[in-house]
């Protein structure tokens, strides 16, 4: 895999999710955003789970639907965010989304929709979903500006 190529992979089980996230981790960088899109079940926090480790963080990543973000790792840290529980920009900015953004960290977002103002640069969109075969994934980096709600809807 190479940095700024798409890609697409079936995920046959949870450790091939997290093996996809592991591998992902080797094209990402401080500062890089990545967005999870995806219905509940569909293997985001698993993903996270794989990227953590592909960066070196050892810290057990669990889903931060109630914290709404996790901070992770010490030489390299993955700030995890969960937006699935937000309404609006107003309440991700009250909880520090924007530093997130300024810092010179790996954000992972999933149900990213209420940061779509916020974004800025290239992300990395991971889109997840289950089909009749099992789970499916596939990924591409794309301009924030070019976003769209429909982008970001699982």
């Amino acid at each position: 895999m190479e940095r700024g190529h798409a890609g697409s992979r079936q995920l046959i089980d949870l450790d091939a999710t997290r093996d996809l996230g592991q591998e992902l981790a080797a094209l990402v960088e401080e500062g890089d955003i990545l967005l999870l899109v995806g219905e509940l079940g569909s293997g985001k926090t698993s993903f996270t789970q794989g990227l953590a480790k592909g960066l070196g963080i050892s810290e057990s990543v669990t889903s931060p639907t109630f914290a709404l973000c996790n901070v992770l790792g010490r030489s390299r840290v993955l700030h995890h965010y969960d937006l699935y529980r937000l309404k609006n920009t107003h309440e991700l900015v009250e909880i520090g989304f924007e530093e997130s953004l300024e810092a010179n960290v790996v954000v992972v977002v999933e149900w990213p929709l209420p940061a779509l103002d916020l974004l800025f640069g290239e992300v990395l969109l991971v889109r997840m979903c289950h089909t009749e075969q099992g789970r499916f994934a596939e990924w591409h980096w794309q301009g924030a500006e070019s976003l769209c709600a429909e982008d970001l809807q699982p």
